[in-house]
């Protein structure tokens, strides 16, 4: 991938009069365009709102404080060398009318005389008065060489105060953690981490504390939330056998011997059902047998009330995923984003311009990007998105067998130290009498079962509490009898279950229990 600055030296080589460079990092765009105009051999100066443009020897031009009057001075700029005038936060003033009469005079005129106009904004704002004479740039997430150089800044930083000097394996740790933030979250990352670490009692750098701080980073922004890999993988599924066998066939995808052998590098899945069935923890168990990072995205969060803000959001979210590759993002409720892509009157047009930028995405995208998407309500997805080739496989999860149920039970009962209370026979007598249940519901079983022996003097877990809890339990396959079925009969012919020998009956014909 081409670096900002080489895309534009190539601009300015090519006489492009006007440039809109996409960014929140202030500071590094200016150490590129400042590269990039030693490299062209331009002059180049920044205007400010509170002083103007700023020349030589950290001098102002007068009267050029106002974005009117900046532009004004452009305008009757005599001297023909060729320039570069860098004007950063310009775009909350393009919706005035005498600003958009002034650029469409200005950029004529740069033209001719080859210079260049360089707007800075980490949002793309450009009226349709305006927006043709502007090429976009965007400056991406730095990547692991730029990362490289930050944390090379902060080492030297701290030399001689101390001899926490970072292994080679501490470096590529420490930059796989910053991976997906800017240069300066990444600065003030590995800043921190050399604090903690030292009032920790370490003497080597924990990337730990680097991981830490992007997790609360992104969390700020309200678009994504990051899990580092753990341990756990597939076994911490009940069920899903068809879908576990499909990963684990898939687990080495990423590596450079599969791209090697010829392997086309994995897209993503589709996961389709009810709530409650098992399609959040499958993201986080598919992230860890894959030994990746997993980014949610909460699809509800993209739509923003600003003009453009959904699609900047949406772009973020792409944006950072790319950064972090090779990782999972798991785009959670997908209909939820894109229900209203039909380009209706209730969104203008919103939520279809959101959904072609990620289906362009997903289509051209060359990075280790697993997508990993979840939907509860099938009849709000857009046909666009399930068309063959968006997703690798489009799974359906329903509810779980008879085996399977047994397998649910026994997982939550060792993650509570309760795996050997049951006798022989119990998890079948279980796992009968919750025909149709989910597996989140027989979570909740085993947490009332808890709950119901604990307040009766701590006593051990005994399978009369468990059996109360079924009977006090109403499904939702009962509940929602109408719209899950109408959803197993929408899956049959156009899914994969992920469960082997799903339940279709939503009838709960279980044995009378006396408790």
């Amino acid at each position: 991938m081409n670096s900002t600055k080489t895309v534009m030296v190539e601009k300015a080589k090519a006489g492009y009069p006007a440039i809109f460079l996409r960014s929140s990092e202030y500071t590094r765009c200016f150490k590129e365009i400042e590269a990039m105009a030693e490299e062209v051999k331009r002059e180049y100066f920044v205007w400010t709102l509170t002083k103007g443009f700023k020349i030589a020897n950290n001098k102002y031009i007068e009267d050029t404080g106002s974005p009117g009057e900046a532009l004004e001075y452009l305008m009757n700029l005599k001297n023909s060398k060729s320039i570069l005038a860098v004007l950063p936060l310009m775009h909350h003033f393009l919706d005035d009318p005498g600003i958009q009469a002034r650029l469409i005079e200005l950029i004529p005129i740069f033209k001719m005389t080859g210079r260049m106009l360089i707007i800075v904004s980490p949002v793309l704002k450009l009226p349709m008065e305006v927006e043709k004479e502007f090429a976009v740039v965007d400056m991406t997430l730095p990547d692991k060489d730029e990362l490289d150089h930050v944390l090379t800044s902060i080492v030297k930083a701290v030399s001689g105060k101390n001899d926490m000097t970072p292994s080679d394996s501490d470096r590529r740790h420490l930059i796989e953690a910053a991976q997906g933030l800017t240069t300066t979250e990444a600065e003030n990352a590995f800043s921190l981490c050399v604090i903690r670490s030292k009032k920790a009692g370490n003497q080597k750098w924990d990337s730990t504390f680097v991981m830490e701080e992007k997790c609360a980073t992104l969390k700020k922004t309200g678009l994504l939330t990051y899990y580092p890999p753990g341990k756990a993988g597939l076994s911490q599924i009940g069920g899903m056998a068809n879908l576990k066998t499909w990963i684990s066939i898939r687990k080495d995808a990423f590596t450079d011997e599969a791209t090697k052998y010829g392997l086309d590098p994995l897209k993503g899945i589709l996961m389709v059902g009810p709530p409650g069935s098992g399609k959040s923890i499958g993201a986080r168990a598919i992230s860890e047998e894959l030994e990746l990072p997993l980014l949610r995205c909460d699809m509800g969060r993209i739509f923003a009330g600003l003009v453009g803000a959904s699609e900047e959001n949406a772009r973020r979210v792409i944006e950072t995923a790319e950064a972090v590759s090779p990782c999972v993002l798991w785009l959670d409720e997908i209909e939820k984003g894109f229900a209203g892509s039909g380009g209706g009157s209730l969104d203008s047009g919103v939520g279809a311009r959101v959904l072609g930028t990620f289906l362009t995405w997903m289509q051209e995208k060359k990075s280790s990007v697993f997508v990993y998407a979840t939907a509860n309500n099938v009849s709000a997805l857009p046909p666009e998105l399930l068309r063959k080739g968006r997703f690798d496989e489009t799974f359906s999860v329903l509810l779980p067998n008879h085996t399977e149920r047994q397998e649910i039970f026994q997982i939550h009962l060792n993650k509570r130290k309760r795996g050997d209370v049951l006798k022989k026979g119990d998890l079948e007598l279980l796992a009968a009498e919750t025909e149709a249940f989910s597996g989140a519901e027989i979570e909740a079983i085993v947490n009332e079962a808890l709950f119901t022996s604990f307040s009766n003097k701590r006593r051990q877990l005994a399978i009369h509490d468990l059996t109360s809890a079924i009977k006090a339990t109403v499904p939702l396959s009962k509940m929602m009898k109408r719209e899950i079925e109408a959803m197993q009969e929408w899956c049959k012919n156009r899914t994969r279950p992920a469960n082997a020998g799903q339940v279709t009956d939503t009838q709960n014909n279980g044995r009378a229990i006396e408790a």
